[in-house]
């Protein structure tokens, strides 16, 4: 688990709700591979994986379930074009009805 890719939005949002944690959920359901639903000060939902609980901290972490996986892909080119000038300008490349920035 990487502790540095928690944002302090989430990793606040862990510490003001510790206390629903302990309240809401039934002790079962707080253990150590549990993935609970969590929302942040935002109202963002996510889901948080209880990685290790101690007396006085529970840590989770909030990645991607597949982020430490190596993933392969496979696929078909479709279309090959020449970029726009306003793609070259922008650096990048836009969808079908321009760019939505």
């Amino acid at each position: 688990m990487d502790m540095a890719t928690l944002t302090h939005s989430r990793l606040l949002c862990l510490l003001m709700r510790w206390w629903i944690l302990q309240v809401v959920l039934h002790q079962k359901m707080l253990k150590v591979g549990s993935v609970l639903p969590m929302q942040d000060n935002h109202g963002q939902h996510f889901n948080g994986l209880v990685a290790e609980i101690n007396d006085e901290i529970v840590t989770m972490d909030f990645n991607h379930p597949l982020a430490d996986k190596e993933l392969h892909f496979t696929g078909v080119v479709i279309e090959v074009r020449e970029a726009t000038e306003e793609e070259l300008a922008h650096g990048h490349v836009h969808g079908p009805g321009g760019h939505q920035h």
